[in-house]
C-alpha cells in the first residue's frame, strides 16, 4: 500500500490535469482549422481533415508535454500488477502451497461443481512454510495456511471488486468538451459499459475461484481493496466538504460573510465549440 499508492494519486493528478488543459487544446484547434482553411483552400475537404487531424495530434502532444501531463505518465499505475503477483506467490509459498495461482482457481471451480471436496492445496514439503501463520488467524479462520472454512473471504472479495468497478467514472463528461459531438460520447459510453460489464462478470467469478486459496492471501487481497477504496474516496471527501460545508463563526467564508464571499462549487465547465467561436465569449475573455 505505501509502494502503490502514491502511483494511483500521481495517476489521478496527471488524468484532472490533462482535463484543466483540453479548453487550450479547444481554442488551438479552432486557430487550426482557420489557418488550414486558408493555406489549403484549393484541397478536398478529406485532405484538409487528415492535415488538420495530425495538426491537433502533434499539438496536443506538445500541449501535454509542456504541462508534464504526458499519457504514459497516467499508466504508471499499473506497476501494481507485478509488484501485487509478486505479493500474492510469496505469500502462497509462505502457506506452503505448492499449486500456483492458476491451478488453485481451477481445482476451486472443479470442487465447487461437486466433484472434489474442498480442501487445503497440495502442501510441497520442499517449500519453506511460515509456522506462525498456523496460529496468527482470527474470528472465524484461525489458520491463514488453511481456506476459509466459512467462505466468507471469496465473498468479500468479490463483493469488493464488484463495488470498486461499479464506482462512478467520468466517461459521460465527454459531452462537456470542447469539440466532442454527441456520436463520440456515445461510443466512449457504450465501450465503458461493455468493459464495465466484462469486468463486473470476472469480479462475480472471483468467489468461485478463489474456494480454495489460503486465507493469508485472500485476507492480503482483501485489506489492499479496502485500503483501495479508502483512499480513493479521500479526495472526493475534501472536495465535498470544501464546496457544501460553510466556514466557522469569524472565518472567512462564515454566515456573516456576504453572499460574494462565499465559497463556491469547485469545478469548470468546458465551453461548446459554438461558445468559444461566439464574439461574446471572445470579448468576455479579453
Amino acid at each position: 500500500m505505501v509502494i502503490l499508492q502514491p502511483l494511483f494519486t500521481h495517476s489521478g493528478r496527471i488524468y484532472e490535469k490533462q482535463w484543466t488543459l483540453y479548453p487550450q487544446l479547444a481554442e488551438a484547434k479552432i486557430a487550426m482549422e482557420k489557418a488550414i482553411r486558408q493555406k489549403h483552400g484549393d484541397k478536398s475537404a478529406l485532405e484538409r481533415k487528415r492535415i488538420q487531424d495530425r495538426a491537433i495530434v502533434l499539438e496536443r502532444r506538445q500541449l501535454l508535454k509542456r504541462n508534464r501531463a504526458q499519457s504514459w505518465r497516467i499508466h504508471l499505475a499499473l506497476l501494481k500488477f507485478p509488484i501485487w503477483f509478486t505479493m500474492m506467490e510469496t505469500i502462497r509459498r509462505m502457506t506452503g502451497t505448492e499449486e500456483g495461482m492458476l491451478n488453485l482457481a481451477a481445482k476451486s471451480l472443479i470442487a465447487l461443481k461437486g466433484q472434489q471436496n474442498p480442501g487445503a492445496g497440495t502442501v510441497d514439503e520442499s517449500v519453506p512454510m511460515g509456522p506462525s501463520l498456523a496460529t496468527e488467524g482470527m474470528l472465524w479462520f484461525p489458520d491463514l495456511a488453511m481456506p476459509d472454512p466459512l467462505l466468507i473471504l471469496p465473498l468479500a472479495l468479490s463483493a469488493i471488486m464488484f463495488a470498486t468497478i461499479s464506482s462512478p467514472n467520468d466517461t459521460v463528461g465527454l459531452l462537456a468538451m470542447p469539440g466532442s459531438s454527441p456520436e463520440t460520447a456515445r461510443k466512449a459510453r457504450a465501450w465503458n459499459l461493455r468493459k464495465q460489464k466484462t469486468l463486473k462478470i470476472g469480479a462475480l467469478a472471483l468467489a468461485p475461484a478463489t474456494l480454495l486459496f489460503p486465507s493469508a492471501m485472500l485476507l492480503y487481497w482483501v485489506s489492499g481493496g479496502l485500503a483501495a477504496i479508502v483512499a480513493a474516496s479521500l479526495p472526493r471527501i475534501r472536495s465535498f466538504r470544501a464546496t457544501r460545508s460553510p466556514g466557522k463563526k469569524g472565518e472567512p467564508g462564515a454566515d456573516d460573510a456576504p453572499a460574494e464571499a462565499k465559497p463556491q462549487v469547485r469545478g469548470y465547465r468546458c465551453p461548446t465549440m459554438k461558445e468559444l467561436r461566439s464574439p461574446t465569449t471572445k470579448k468576455n475573455g479579453k
